[in-house]
């Protein structure tokens, strides 16, 4: 089963004046409704986010997550994410070097939904690849954030966020570089 993450090149917003709560708000100031989405490609099946919309309410799900599996060998988690375009529950569990999901989608932007659950219930991969997989979206956000100039309040988020993309070893499957031609 496959599992990858497309960042896409999204435009964002020169903010210098503005003032975030948190990086949550941050991500939903700079970012504009129009411009180029994430997709989580899970079995084949391109899952769209908007950076505006979904991204900035489900990351402080992503982080608590990505910091779980990042900290511990062996463990279980379970995630809601409550956008109104990316409605899931994944329930996650690792251990010896691998991560298994369970995925229960409620709604998704595109009608994706009887897709997603006819495909893309079950996951299983190394923890590291799962991990990889994230470090792109990260440093994405956090070079916006730090170009648009935006002030952020609270940075616990934004620290951890930092933290979470120095300790993840490798880019995904996407945004490797291959050595041999560079």
């Amino acid at each position: 089963m496959n599992f990858c993450i497309q960042v896409s090149n999204p435009v964002f917003l020169y903010s210098p004046n503005e003032i975030a709560s948190d990086l949550a708000e941050a991500i939903q100031v700079i970012f504009p409704m129009e411009t180029e989405k994430v997709f989580i490609v899970w079995n084949c099946i391109y899952i769209p986010l908007s950076y505006k919309y979904d991204i900035s309410v489900i990351i402080d799900d992503i982080l608590p997550m990505l910091s779980d599996v990042t900290n511990k060998k062996k463990g279980s988690y379970r995630v809601f994410f409550g956008s109104d375009t990316f409605n899931a529950e994944w329930n996650l569990s690792w251990y010896d070097e691998s991560i298994y999901i369970s995925a229960k989608w409620n709604n998704l932007a595109g009608n994706l939904v009887d897709l997603a659950l006819s495909n893309c219930s079950k996951l299983e991969t190394k923890i590291e690849i799962f991990l990889s997989e994230y470090k792109k979206l990260l440093q994405q956000l956090s070079i916006a954030v730090e170009k648009s100039e935006l002030s952020i309040v609270e940075q616990e988020s934004y620290k951890l966020m930092l933290d979470l993309q120095a300790s993840i070893k490798n880019y995904g499957s996407l945004y490797q570089v291959d050595t041999k031609t560079s």
